[in-house]
């Protein structure tokens, strides 16, 4: 699951004729009953509320503004009432912990599910990372105690969305569910809890509109359609849906594409001639990544984790300066490689982190020059042939500088990388527990230091063996 927080039109999700809108199946509507529209409260909206014994509870009618459509759904003290308000108590004394939910079925052929909804609120809550205003979870596994009024639900240990902070105006999230849940039957959930009193001047509870479930296939080829744009931003994509894990995606020539919130899923990604991908959080790809000529991947803070392979093509430049490149494909089924032209493609010409999952291996072809991780290597499976075009270097000045960790669990490298004289080195030899992996450490050549290199730290497993 990946979670967006951005600002578009809900309806792009469902209208229109084309082949590949075509594809969405709209499973719950935020036009009727994701908006709440039914008069008659949640219950008409095929919503069940969990609010027995609590001073707030929710509740939906029309009352609230702004809301899409004429109502929303609501936490409040009025909620036992026949026309129920958005009033609510400021000072109640005590606590509430309130629910409300349905059950959907997933399409068992469902590779790219989408969740969105609208919410607000207004009062302040202390230490609201512990006890945030607004829980949502996705229960797979539920029974008919599993949401119960007074208490967060029984059995469901960690939501899939909190939020923490509070806004007075609406604030629209997306969530990319995992493929995984495809076929089965979901409970959504939405918590709130209220202090037993709230600072607040005219506080009120907080307020959900607009809530969205689409599912398609996944599968198809995938490209923006703005000279700039959010990713996370239906109307920028050539589908009218956010790129899903199974997709083909093309970031067109000479235009942006602006990554943000808590990542993106793709099963190929090709950022075209003179493209440019500005990415702040994470990106998954079920294959490869191609940045053709021209072309710019600035993703300076993000993991990039690939199956496949990551070919930078002369005249491409990347800034991962601070970046980790995860190549996992932990299945092990084909060799991925790490193809770049020159090292003064990347920013300051280095990489935080490599790290190596592949039983069949990671290679840097060629001789392209040595680019320097200043972080850490992790050896995770599978051998890193790097062919001497990694140097690991710092950048620092002094030698009190944080050490460059070699993280070794089963993995292997081809030789061991030149390093700066003035950087520390820690070496980690790992033992991974589970079924699949090789419990005896190979301690070889290529994975020690050189002899004319010393360490600053050795940490060695619980290994059954080391050889």
């Amino acid at each position: 699951m990946r979670l967006l927080t951005t600002a578009f039109c809900i309806g792009l999700l469902l209208a229109g004729p084309t082949a590949a809108q075509a594809q969405l199946t709209a499973l719950i509507n935020p036009l009727a009953e994701g908006g709440f529209e039914a008069p008659g409260g949640l219950a008409a909206n095929g919503w069940t509320a969990v609010n027995t014994g609590q001073v707030h509870g929710w509740a939906a009618n029309t009352g609230v503004p702004d809301a899409t459509g004429t109502r929303a759904a609501f936490m409040t003290s009025d909620y036992q009432s026949a026309n129920p308000s958005v009033a609510m108590n400021a000072a109640a004394g005590t606590a509430s912990f309130s629910h409300f939910f349905r059950d959907v079925t997933l399409p068992a052929n469902a590779g790219n599910i989408v969740l969105a909804f609208k919410y607000r609120s207004n009062y302040t809550v202390a230490n609201a990372s512990a006890n945030p205003p607004l829980r949502v979870y996705l229960a797979n596994t539920f029974t008919s105690g599993t949401f119960t009024a007074g208490a967060l639900p029984s059995g469901v240990t960690t939501a899939a969305i909190t939020i923490s902070s509070v806004m007075q105006n609406w604030q629209r999230v997306v969530v990319q569910l995992s493929p995984s849940l495809a076929g089965q039957t979901i409970r959504l959930a939405f918590t709130s809890s209220i202090p037993a009193s709230v600072a607040t001047s005219n506080p009120f509870g907080m307020q959900i509109d607009s809530v969205a479930l689409t599912a398609r296939a996944g599968g198809a080829s995938v490209t923006n359609v703005n000279a700039t744009g959010q990713w996370a931003d239906p109307a920028n994509w050539s589908g009218g849906y956010i790129p899903g894990p199974a997709d083909q995606v093309t970031i067109a020539q000479g235009t942006t594409v602006t990554l943000s919130g808590s990542g993106a899923l793709a099963g190929q990604l090709t950022l075209a001639q003179n493209a440019v991908l500005n990415a702040s959080t994470g990106i998954e790809l079920g294959g490869s990544l191609l940045v053709n000529n021209g072309a710019t991947l600035s993703a300076q803070n993000s993991t990039i984790l690939l199956s496949g392979n990551f070919t930078l093509q002369s005249g491409a430049s990347a800034n991962l300066q601070a970046a980790t490149l995860n190549f996992a494909n932990a299945a092990g089924t084909a060799a991925q490689t790490f193809n770049f032209a020159s090292a003064s493609q990347f920013t300051n010409g280095r990489v935080a982190t490599i790290e190596v999952n592949n039983p069949q291996g990671v290679s840097i072809p060629g001789s392209p020059g040595a680019i320097s991780v200043y972080s850490r290597i992790n050896l995770v499976r599978g051998t890193f042939t790097h062919n001497n075009n990694v140097r690991l270097n710092h950048a620092a000045s002094s030698s009190s500088a944080p050490p460059i960790i070699f993280s070794i669990q089963t993995g292997r490298l081809s030789a061991f990388p030149p390093a700066e004289p003035n950087n520390n080195l820690e070496l980690r030899y790992v033992q991974i527990a589970g079924a699949g992996y090789d419990t005896t450490y190979v301690m070889g050549a290529a994975n020690e230091l050189p002899a004319n290199r010393t360490i600053s730290r050795l940490t060695v497993g619980s290994a059954r063996s080391v050889v």
